[in-house]
């Protein structure tokens, strides 16, 4: 038995694919106004930025400064003195929640939201 894909078959494909496309942009729509970026040393936070504001940040460790750059919405670590530079190739960040962790120079980049959301609620 051969199995064919009809004209309303087709059409209810379209509509599921579409409408999955249109909610996962909705949910990853991200506001950049909304989004700061915290910079935090082991000695608790040291700034807090607008995603918006192109920087570059040097944050003391106790291996050396670690350089951290933000750019068109996003943030990278552009250097750091951490042996395997695992920080430094975690690449470029942008979301809500998103982070950066050098943890041999205890640097740690967070990029947070302004509103406060509800992750989930417990009863």
């Amino acid at each position: 038995m051969k199995l064919r894909l009809t004209g309303p078959d087709i059409i209810l494909i379209s509509t599921i694919l579409a409408a999955s496309l249109l909610w996962a942009a909705v949910l990853n729509r991200s506001d950049n106004d909304d989004l700061v970026v915290a910079y935090y040393t082991r000695e608790g936070l040291q700034q807090e930025l607008s995603l918006d504001v192109d920087t570059r940040i040097h944050l003391p460790g106790p291996l050396g400064k670690s350089i951290v750059e933000t750019s068109r919405g996003t943030v990278r670590m552009l250097s750091s003195p951490c042996p395997n530079k695992l920080c430094i190739h975690m690449g470029v960040i942008s979301g809500a929640h998103e982070s950066i962790i050098c943890i041999p120079n205890r640097v740690h980049v967070l990029i947070r939201s302004k509103k406060q959301a509800v992750d989930s609620i417990t009863y």
